[in-house]
């Protein structure tokens, strides 16, 4: 809301005197560390589980299982008989196999083709992402070195024309100068000192763009600017 009170995190927001990194290095580290690449690896790894399970439908599952009882009641007579079998008094175990079937082959084979149609979309949207990731960083990483010089430019130009303001204020002090150049002095520090803050700006916004493209925090070497 406008009536909200916020503070600014970092007050000094000058050009950094360091370096960026080269940019294949941004590039490799956007490639391994940002969380869609590793989301779509890790989509990529499941959907190859649904397309083996979905294969494997067309085969005959195989089972075995052992069944047994045991049972003993004392004080009862053992009743030996093998068509009456006895609740109370018997113990025995064996192995039942089996094999299930199932022939909608047709059904199976679409399935397989559904799961495959995905595999393969996951595969087309990793490759899309590989090639848009550099090109993201390259915009990001151009743009910081345009708005570093810009800034740097209109930097020295503000300064230059902040002493033409003192110097203009002297002369029409001293009764040497001239009102006009007074105010043309003072327009043209406004331009350039406003030119600069816009170009500063740019500069920590497309910063913050690199680190989003990267998907870690940028890191930057000591430089000589």
């Amino acid at each position: 809301a406008p009536e909200a009170e916020f503070e600014v995190v970092e007050k000094d927001q000058s050009i950094e005197n360091e370096e960026l990194n080269r940019m294949e290095a941004y590039v490799q580290e956007a490639l391994s560390e940002r969380p869609e690449l590793k989301q779509i690896q890790e989509a990529l790894e499941a959907q190859q589980f649904q397309v083996k399970a979905a294969q494997s439908d067309l085969y005959p599952s195989f089972f075995v299982s052992m069944v047994g009882s045991a049972a003993g009641a004392p004080g009862r007579d053992r009743f030996e008989n093998p068509y009456i079998p006895d609740e109370f008094n018997h113990a025995w175990a064996s192995l039942v196999a089996g094999v299930r079937w199932e022939f909608g082959f047709g059904i199976k084979k679409a399935r397989i083709e559904e799961a495959m149609a995905e595999y393969e979309k996951l595969l087309h949207t990793r490759e899309a992402a590989e090639m848009n990731i550099p090109i993201q960083v390259a915009k990001a990483y151009q743009d910081i070195l345009e708005w570093k010089e810009a800034a740097s430019a209109y930097h020295e130009a503000a300064v230059a024309s902040r002493k033409w303001v003192f110097s203009a204020f002297a002369n029409f002090d001293m009764g040497i100068g001239t009102a006009d150049n007074m105010l043309w002095a003072i327009e043209k520090y406004g331009h350039n000192q406003g030119e600069y803050l816009e170009a500063l700006f740019n500069y920590h916004t497309s910063l913050a763009e690199l680190e989003y493209a990267t998907g870690v925090k940028v890191s930057v070497k000591e430089g000589g600017q």
